[in-house]
C-alpha cells in the first residue's frame, strides 16, 4: 500500500479550496486502500487436502482411490497396528489385496516412500469374513449333522438346506449356529439335502461355502453270533449315540465288546440278562459288536 503526504500551505490557499482538496486526496487514498485489500482478499487459498476413499471390499481385497492429489502416492494401515509403507502409486487407485477377513483397517496416503507426511484423509472400512471351508454332512434318522472348518474371528455361521429344485432363499430352510456344527432336524428318511454355511461378519456375510450333500436314513449296526454255540446277538433302538444288544439261544452271563472301529474294550461286567444298552457311541460310525463267555472277551 503506497503512503500519499499531502502538503499545502493553509496561509496561501481560501479555506474552501483547501477543505475540497483534502476531501479530495482522503477520497483518493480510501479507494488506493479498498483496491489493495481487494487484491489481498482474491489471493488463492492454501490447497485443500485430498480425499482417500475405499471401494469393492471383500474378505482379503479391496481398493483405494485418492482425489484431490496429483503425481504418486503411497499407503499404509495404522489400523491394526503394523502396516508397511506400499511402492509409489502412480494412478489414483491402488488394489489391495491379502487383507485378513472380518477386521477393522484404517488406511493412509503420504507423498513421501517413508509413509511420514500424509497428504489425505484416511479411509476405514471392515472386510467381510473369509469363506468357510470343510463342510462336512453326516446321515441320521431324520436329521443330518452338519460341521466346518472355523473361521478365525467368527462367532456366528448360518447354514442353509434344500433338496431338489428347492430354492436358497426360504427361511424355513435356514439357521444360525454359534460353533462350527449344526444339527438340521426334522428330515424325511430317504430325501437328499444340499447344504451350505456362510460366516457372519460385523460388515456382513462372508462367501457362501462348498456345498455338500447328505441323505437322511435310519441308522444300521451290524453284530456277530458266538461262534462256539448258535447264540445270536441282533441290536435294536439304534440312536445317534446309544442302541440295545439281545442275545438269544444262550444261557448264563456273557460279555461283549467291538471291533470294529478298532479293537473295543471288553465290558467291565457281566450281562447277567439277555439285553445290555449301550451308551458314548459315536455318531456317524458303523459297530461290529462281538458276544463273549469270558471276562477276558477272548471266547466268542
Amino acid at each position: 500500500m503506497r503512503l500519499y503526504l499531502l502538503q499545502f500551505l493553509v496561509s496561501k490557499e481560501p479555506y474552501c479550496h483547501t477543505r475540497s482538496l483534502l476531501e479530495r486526496s482522503f477520497q483518493r487514498a480510501a479507494a488506493i486502500t479498498a483496491a489493495s485489500l481487494s487484491a489481498i482478499v482474491a489471493l488463492p487459498a492454501f490447497g485443500v487436502a485430498a480425499t482417500l476413499t475405499s471401494e469393492s471390499v471383500e474378505s482379503a481385497t479391496a481398493s483405494l482411490t485418492i482425489a484431490g492429489h496429483s503425481g504418486s502416492w503411497h499407503y499404509r494401515y495404522t489400523t491394526p497396528i503394523g502396516g508397511s509403507c506400499s511402492p509409489a502409486v502412480t494412478g489414483a487407485t491402488a488394489t489391495l489385496a491379502n487383507l485378513s477377513g472380518n477386521t477393522n483397517y484404517v488406511f493412509r496416503a503420504y507423498s513421501d516412500s517413508s509413509c511420514s507426511t500424509e497428504l489425505a484423509t484416511a479411509s476405514a472400512f471392515t472386510t467381510a469374513p473369509g469363506q468357510v471351508t470343510g463342510v462336512s454332512v453326516s446321515a441320521r434318522n431324520g436329521w443330518l449333522s452338519v460341521s466346518w472348518t472355523a473361521v478365525p474371528g467368527v462367532a456366528n455361521y448360518k447354514v442353509q438346506w434344500k433338496s431338489g429344485r428347492q430354492d436358497w432363499s426360504n427361511s424355513d430352510r435356514q439357521s444360525i449356529s454359534t460353533s462350527a456344527s449344526a444339527s438340521i432336524t426334522g428330515l424325511p428318511n430317504a430325501t437328499a439335502y444340499t447344504v451350505r454355511v456362510a460366516a457372519v461378519g460385523v460388515a456382513g456375510d462372508g462367501a457362501w461355502s462348498d456345498t455338500a450333500t447328505g441323505t437322511p436314513a435310519v441308522e444300521t449296526m451290524t453284530v456277530s453270533s458266538m461262534s462256539a454255540s448258535n447264540a445270536t446277538l441282533t441290536a435294536s433302538n439304534i440312536t445317534a449315540s446309544g442302541a440295545t444288544l439281545t442275545i438269544g439261544n444262550h444261557a448264563g452271563d456273557w460279555y461283549y465288546k467291538h471291533t470294529t472301529p478298532s479293537s473295543g474294550t471288553c465290558s467291565s461286567t457281566a450281562v447277567t440278562g439277555t439285553s445290555t444298552t449301550l451308551s458314548d457311541l459315536d455318531a456317524g460310525t458303523s459297530y461290529v459288536f462281538k458276544a463273549y463267555s469270558d471276562s477276558g472277551c477272548s471266547t466268542e
